[in-house]
């Protein structure tokens, strides 16, 4: 982490009035330019911020992930707003995801997202046509919504949809759990929260897969 390059970092915070404090943050450099300017109550827990993310480099996240993906690369931009408060925010704006790229470490599954937009409205998130490409390039794709009544609760309904599309691929990690390589096509709907989920539909496992799970 201590070698990953991020830029120059601002950090201007201060308080005019007691319990009050107006912020502003920047990073550039480093394939990075980000603005982000707000405002925050603590008695009331109010937030007011703004950002303005020309271009973010997300390959040094990748200490932070690094048991379950490897090889992330990409970029993230967009304009978001947060009104509300810490309790009950209100997010609105657009966020997008440019040459995403990674390999899961649990299924050693390479995988790419070339270009996709999440739309941020209130307290949910639509996803819509979001395409994931594994190796070969074959598709998955994901649409729906993930609610977000405060920022630790998380609710979704999502529906995936693949053709053909490796799920697991060839051993690359010791601690890798399945491994195949293991190719579906499938039609599932996911729905749930951060204590459990529900997933229905249908999943065709092709002729020439084959997989290993690893118990422990």
């Amino acid at each position: 982490f201590l070698q990953s390059q991020f830029g120059d970092l601002m950090v201007d915070v201060h308080s005019d009035e007691a319990g009050k404090y107006i912020a502003k943050l920047g990073i550039q450099g480093a394939g990075n330019d980000v603005l982000i300017n707000g405002d925050y109550e603590a008695e009331s827990g109010a937030i007011q911020a703004k950002a303005a993310i020309r271009s973010f480099n997300i390959d040094p996240l990748s200490p932070f992930v690094k048991s379950f993906v490897d090889s992330l690369k990409g970029t993230l931009s967009g304009d978001v707003e947060v009104k509300g408060t810490t309790d009950q925010p209100e997010i609105n704006g657009i966020l997008t995801v440019d040459s995403l790229n990674m390999i899961l470490v649990t299924t050693g599954t390479p995988i790419r997202v070339p270009k996709a937009d999440l739309l941020l409205e209130g307290r949910q998130m639509r996803i819509r046509d979001l395409t994931i490409l594994d190796s070969a390039g074959r598709p998955a794709v994901v649409k729906g919504e993930v609610r977000f009544n405060q920022f630790d609760s998380l609710q979704y309904d999502l529906r995936l949809d693949t053709r053909r599309f490796l799920v697991a691929g060839h051993k690359r990690y010791p601690d890798q759990i399945i491994y195949g390589p293991l190719s579906v096509s499938s039609l599932l709907t996911l729905k749930g929260d951060m204590r459990g989920a529900k997933v229905n539909g249908n999943v065709d496992v092709l002729d020439s897969s084959s997989v290993t799970y690893v118990y422990r």
